[in-house]
This record gives C-alpha cells, structure tokens and sequence, in this order.
C-alpha cells in the first residue's frame, strides 16, 4: 500500500497487532485493511452517447467524527472529515 494512502486505513494503528508481532506473526498477510467511504455508479447520457461514471470517495482516518466535536485543523495540519474523492 502507498503510504500516501495510510490515512485512509480506518485500522492503521498498530496497537491492534502489536501483541501478534511479539511472537514474530507477520499481520500484513492477513489482517483486513477498513476503509470508510462510498461507491457509486451511474450511466451518463450526452445526446445519443452513453457512458459509465463512477465516484469512489473515502475518508480520512486522521480527524473523523461527528461534525459537533471534530472541527478544524490540528497541529498536525489535518482537517476535520477530509473526504477524497476520485471520478473514473
């Protein structure tokens, strides 16, 4: 995985594995990577031409939560609910 794309693990933190990697258990084979996001896919109609659209969006692991607590930026520079999202 990039490691630009490590904020968008929902499960990064490595305290969840750090007791299997004691006894030299390797995590990164079978452990689920969770993000949190949404797909959609629509047909996009131009006159008489026909296509597929879709938008893949996803959200940052640094600074989630509901927008009454989580606002702003930190220290850090990361902003709260930072959302990418790509078109195909």
């Amino acid at each position: 995985m990039v490691l630009t794309e490590l904020k968008l693990l929902m499960n990064r933190n490595r305290s969840l594995h750090i007791h299997l990697q004691r006894f030299g258990i390797d995590c990164s084979q079978w452990l689920l990577r969770m993000m949190c996001g949404a797909v959609e896919i629509r047909t996009v109609y131009a006159g008489k031409t026909q296509a597929k659209a879709c938008l893949i969006s996803r959200l940052s692991s640094e600074r989630a939560g509901t927008r009454f607590y989580v606002r702003g930026t930190n220290d850090d520079g990361h902003v709260a609910n930072f959302v990418e999202t790509e078109q195909v």
